[in-house]
């Protein structure tokens, strides 16, 4: 059987590879899929064929509405079979699924050729296709975060395993983290770049919708946990910097959007600097009460509180004053005992 164009590249594909089908008509697309997947690709381990098939407003008009059905219907001319299961090992080959993810504005098709039975002596071959590293360690905390049922699962991890503010702004970071490396993912998708396999298991496992939906919960929670005091001192000190910080970053904004001349970015960057500002207000206002400490730390951070009494008390009486040598030195402990006992709270 001749096989050319698209379909000849897609046969020739020995890594997984991704198809945009965008300005393809039915026919066409019928016709290239038919070809490509009518006999076993000449290799002997699993590749993800992924086409584009749709996507946002931004692109929808792209696509046939027709691109997806098209592919269904010629995969099954040939045997093939939907399983939205399927994953990129030789068990599947044969099979397809449909993808459609909101978050990422995409839809797509992926597709497990059928392959040709290994000879058993592939020399360096099986180092070469060995699995890549997973994006995130399975099961780590990192992953469990990222892949956890929003509705289910998510709210009982944040309040089993996130009880302080500090755990809860790690898990926020975490998931920003991660949901940065989504959209550089699909933005590699949008160009026309394939994904290794190891991203594309990451991709297809979460999207940006569902991390951005779990990271407002989680700062709805530190909100709430804040305004209740129940946060420690050094929690209290590391928001106030962060929001001094940001405090500093506006207002060099607000100069520099003055200097240009661009009275309405100047608005809404005032209007900001004004939320920020009644942050710290309510940050400066609350009287920390704590949090439930786990039994194994509480002598630990006992012994560290005391310690540090007298040199609170120090550094309240030095202010307005020039320390000496030692006073200085002195206050730099207390800051490191501070920080530890913020690391024995997380």
């Amino acid at each position: 059987m001749s096989v050319s164009g698209m379909a000849l590249k897609i046969r020739e594909s020995t890594e997984s590879d991704t198809f945009d089908l965008a300005g393809a008509n039915v026919a066409t697309i019928r016709a290239n899929v038919s070809a490509a997947f009518a006999e076993p690709f000449p290799i002997s381990h699993m590749v993800r064929i992924t086409f584009l098939t749709g996507g946002g407003k931004l692109c929808r008009s792209k696509y046939d509405d027709g691109a997806a059905r098209a592919i269904a219907a010629s995969l099954r001319e040939h045997g093939f079979e939907e399983d939205h299961g399927a994953s990129c090992v030789p068990e599947c080959a044969g099979l397809y699924k449909a993808q459609h993810d909101t978050g990422k504005n995409l839809r797509t098709m992926v597709v497990f050729p059928r392959i040709m039975e290994s000879t058993g002596d592939s020399g360096g071959a099986d180092e070469d296709n060995a699995p890549s590293k997973p994006i995130l360690e399975l099961n780590s905390p990192d992953y469990m975060l990222a892949v956890a049922g929003f509705t289910t699962t998510f709210p009982r991890m944040v309040g089993s395993k996130c009880a302080s503010w500090s755990q809860k702004r790690n898990a926020a970071s975490s998931l920003e983290a991660t949901n940065s490396q989504l959209k550089d993912m699909t933005e590699k998708l949008y160009s026309g770049t394939p994904l290794e396999d190891n991203e594309q298991e990451f991709f297809d496992a979460t999207s940006t919708e569902d991390l951005e939906r779990k990271l407002a919960y989680i700062r709805k929670e530190m909100g709430a946990q804040l305004e209740a005091g129940n946060v420690t001192f050094g929690e209290r000190r590391i928001l106030l910097e962060q929001v001094t910080e940001r405090m500093q970053t506006i207002e060099a904004n607000i100069k520099e959007a003055t200097d240009e001349n661009k009275p309405v970015k100047v608005k809404k960057l005032r209007e900001a600097l004004s939320k920020v500002r009644a942050r710290k207000k309510t940050a400066n206002s609350i009287t920390p009460k704590g949090v439930t400490v786990p039994l194994r730390h509480r002598e630990k951070i006992d012994a560290l509180r005391m310690e540090a009494r007298p040199l609170n008390a120090l550094e309240a009486s030095g202010k307005g004053r020039l320390m000496s040598l030692k006073e200085t030195q002195a206050i730099g402990r207390r800051d490191e005992i501070m920080d530890k006992i913020e690391e024995l709270y997380e």
